[in-house]
């Protein structure tokens, strides 16, 4: 799925589209896409932290239903079962629903950042990761932390995502650029766009295959790129009247 910044989410190949969110003045951008682990729905967020569930991802909450006033929400990670989810915003503050469990923030721990442009959960609820826009990444709970980009001296400023392996033993940053840096033991690397000789600046996001064979990759453009056993579809006809694409996700 690749969800627009202005709430619409279109699906190719198997992925059906189930619907998106109506953003506004209030609620934001559209920020983040992320699927139920049946790959049969999806819960998008906006930068108000409101949540909208389709097909069969369920609603147990958002920042909005909670009387919250936030503009910075970034992204949204489901719990292992898929029966909760959290937002995090780019300053590394975290807030959880239905069985989501909290286990430390960055404000909680004193460090002030903007630059907060992922977020996924291990298995099992028993933490999550943070990365930074400049590949720096903060493990919460019993998370593993596997290096990070500052701590191999590498220098960016553009990384906007962060993938996790199946088996929570390892994850894969993706820059702007669509250069790759994989962590761990557990995330295979499959090519990088500046490996293919592609030169792009507009990356916003990476999705696993079902097996763990490869990694889809979206531009703002709403151009997908596939890696290893990725297979890639045209474009929706209507995408290219409602770009940016804000996220992807993967079924």
């Amino acid at each position: 799925w690749l969800a627009t910044a202005n709430g619409a989410v279109y699906g190719l190949g198997a992925a059906p589209s189930f619907g998106g969110v109506a953003t506004s003045a209030t609620t934001g951008r559209a920020m983040g896409i992320a699927a139920t682990p049946d790959a049969k729905g999806y819960w998008v967020v906006t930068a108000n932290g409101m949540v909208g569930a389709f097909g069969d991802a369920k609603y147990y909450g958002d920042l909005v239903a909670l009387g919250k006033h936030v503009s910075d929400v970034v992204a949204i990670a489901p719990t292992t079962d898929g029966r909760g989810y959290y937002l995090v915003g780019a300053d590394g503050g975290f807030f959880t629903f239905g069985d989501a469990k909290f286990h430390g923030s960055l404000p909680g721990i004193h460090i002030h950042v903007k630059d907060v442009v992922g977020v996924v959960a291990s298995p099992g609820g028993k933490g999550y990761l943070l990365v930074g826009s400049d590949g720096g990444v903060f493990a919460f709970g019993h998370t593993h932390f596997y290096g990070s980009l500052p701590g191999l001296g590498k220098h960016v400023h553009d990384i906007r995502a962060i993938l996790p392996s199946s088996t929570g033993r390892g994850y894969i940053l993706v820059g702007s650029d669509g250069g790759v840096f994989n962590f761990g033991t557990g995330a295979r690397f499959h090519g990088s766009l500046p490996g293919e000789g592609v030169r792009v600046s507009n990356i916003v996001g990476i999705a696993l295959t079902p097996d763990d064979g490869g990694y889809y990759m979206a531009g703002t453009d709403g151009h997908v790129y596939g890696f290893g056993d990725a297979q890639v579809w045209a474009e929706p006809a209507a995408l290219a009247s409602n770009l940016p694409v804000a996220a992807i996700a993967g079924t």
